[in-house]
């Protein structure tokens, strides 16, 4: 009979956390994605005369959102709205031991 296996235990996360510049470029990043995609979509509703695209430019902005959440909530928590950010640190206290 083989020998009983330790039990898996997962390694302590020994890696910094992200600086604040790299936070601030990820959501710079992030941000540029939603944008993109978003205004894009206008563009090309407004250039094709697409009124009744009204579901396609709001499911591209929909999708614009989650991919710069996905590309960059992993380092900065992917707001991707300034205003949301400095609505937490102002009145929840958000930052405090984030590292932010």
């Amino acid at each position: 009979m083989p020998p009983n296996p330790t039990p898996h235990t997962v390694p302590a996360m020994t890696q910094d956390s992200p600086s604040t510049a790299s936070r601030c470029l990820a959501e710079l990043i992030g941000t540029f994605i939603l944008i993109f995609f978003g205004l894009g979509a206008v563009h090309v509703a407004v250039t094709t005369g697409a009124t009744a695209g009204v579901l396609q430019v709001g499911l591209t902005w929909g999708i614009g959102v989650m991919a710069g959440a996905y590309a960059v909530g992993h380092v900065s928590g992917g707001h991707l709205n300034p205003a949301v950010t400095l609505a937490l640190a102002t009145w929840s206290g958000f930052f405090a031991g984030s590292g932010w």
